[in-house]
């Protein structure tokens, strides 16, 4: 979304899609199914906006939460499945996309030069990173650092969200006894726990 609106020879209007606050579109094959009102935007000074990424099925969305307005439109989307190369070997029958929207890349996630470069080519057009199983987060762990344009966990939320015992040091500090006892009168079952095992 932009603030001032279509720009005639932007560099930008071959590279995004989205809608501008003039309700204008950047992008192709746009498609307005659920649309109910012409000027959804326009004159708007503030947005709540429910953005929707539809990756099977290639699109982007919004619904307007203060219009109750949906836009789609069609977008040119591909997906990425980093694939650790040990994984890759002793997995035989581990999922493989068939559908033609995922791109299957193996590689060495102990090599970080290797790494890097089977990266590097997306970097500046990911737009979401994700990993699908606990059991992976050490390996999503190692992926972090090369990714410096998107949000993600930082390598310490995962190691914390995946090591028990960090995670119970972390739970405790934010949710100390003296605290659950304030809000609960007793203190959590959590609490009671920590400290008949500490």
């Amino acid at each position: 979304k932009s603030e001032s609106g279509k720009e005639e020879g932007s560099s930008l209007l071959g590279s995004c899609y989205g809608w501008y606050t003039d309700d204008s579109t950047s992008g192709d094959n746009v498609i307005l199914p659920f649309d109910t009102a012409p000027d959804d935007m326009r004159n708007e000074i503030s947005f709540e906006i429910e953005l929707v990424l539809d990756c099977d099925n290639r699109k982007i969305g919004y619904l307007n939460q203060k219009t109750k307005n949906r836009r789609e439109m069609n977008i040119d989307i591909h997906g990425i499945v980093l694939v650790d190369r040990n994984y890759a070997n002793e997995v035989a029958s581990r999922p493989i996309d068939t559908t033609g929207i995922f791109t299957e890349i193996v590689c060495d996630f102990d090599n970080p030069d290797e790494l890097q470069r089977a990266i590097q080519p997306y970097t500046d057009r990911l737009l979401v990173v994700t990993c699908r199983f606990e059991s992976a987060i050490p390996s999503f762990r190692k992926v972090i650092p090369f990714l410096p344009y998107i949000n993600h966990p930082s390598e310490s939320a995962l190691l914390w969200s995946s090591d028990k015992s960090l995670m119970r040091n972390r739970l405790s500090n934010y949710d100390s006894p003296e605290k659950c006892a304030q809000l609960t009168g007793s203190g959590c079952c959590y609490c009671n726990y920590s400290r008949r095992a500490g």
